[in-house]
């Protein structure tokens, strides 16, 4: 397509083919940036659309005149095939802009492929299940953020079908996993989160009369004893009041992994982890 002798700017040549019952075109359109006083043709491949003439493409050009410059659009015929890509070819910029803008999965860094595998798979169902949503239903304003707050309740709560008021049907601590009959035993999931959000803490930050700001939350680990900032908020219960002596305060590093090593026991797996 590129070889083909072209005429004047906005001319096109078409091959077509057939790939397993599939008509294909090859559509080389006469646009693009001068190189040595020689306009480079673009090429689109496609299964879908036709050559006849489609909505012209508008140009930008810009002139000099009294001092001033003036914008000013050259019309440049294209075929529909082209002009229907150029129209739609944005919405992946929308879809990238959901999952990674808004959604932020692949933010967290990893060095193993079958964890960033993970995030871009799970980005692409939330964000393509979202349009779907928008597109048949009528809350066509939902955000993303929203919707996903609802699957997630919705997969949580495990209320699908049952009662507008019925109880969340969440299995036990230490229940068994609904495994075949076999009778392991069910993983408890700890998570790891900053001691700000203890309760103890907030409500320390709440009462101070002055509003100069707070250094951060620490307390001493309960493996290494060194000063951290973070805890295990399942295995914590501060009662009511809060007491900071029954935060359970747990580090984990590359060095060392205090969180791991409290909740190890030689009988059971290693335990699930939630990172805060």
């Amino acid at each position: 397509m590129k070889e083909h002798e072209y005429g004047q700017r906005g001319d096109h040549c078409v091959a077509t083919a057939a790939l397993e019952g599939a008509r294909l075109r090859c559509v080389g359109w006469n646009e693009g940036k001068r190189k040595k006083g020689k306009i480079t043709p673009k090429v689109y491949v496609g299964s879908y659309g036709t050559t006849i003439p489609g909505k012209p493409h508008m140009k930008n050009r810009w002139k000099n005149a009294d001092g001033k410059s003036f914008r000013y659009q050259v019309p440049v015929a294209r075929p529909q095939m082209v002009a229907m890509y150029h129209e739609h070819c944005g919405k992946i910029d929308d879809h990238n802009q959901l999952g990674q803008g808004v959604l932020g999965l692949e933010y967290r860094r990893t060095t193993r492929w079958e964890f960033r595998f993970f995030q871009t798979f799970i980005r692409f169902c939330m964000v393509d299940a979202h349009l779907a949503y928008r597109e048949f239903s009528n809350n066509q304003e939902m955000p993303l953020l929203e919707f996903v707050r609802d699957v997630v309740d919705g997969l949580l709560d495990n209320v699908e079908g049952e009662a507008a008021n019925a109880a969340p049907l969440r299995p036990l601590r230490h229940a068994p996993v609904a495994d075949g009959g076999q009778g392991e035993p069910g993983r408890e999931v700890h998570a790891e989160k900053l001691l700000s959000n203890a309760e103890y803490f907030r409500r320390k930050a709440a009462g101070r009369e002055d509003t100069s700001p707070v250094g951060r939350a620490r307390l001493t680990c309960r493996v290494c004893k060194k000063v951290i900032s973070t805890y295990c908020a399942t295995c914590t219960n501060e009662g009511n009041p809060p007491r900071c002596a029954h935060i359970v305060a747990l580090c984990s590093s590359r060095s060392r992994d205090c969180f791991v090593q409290y909740h190890s026991d030689p009988q059971l797996p290693e335990p699930a982890r939630r990172r805060r």
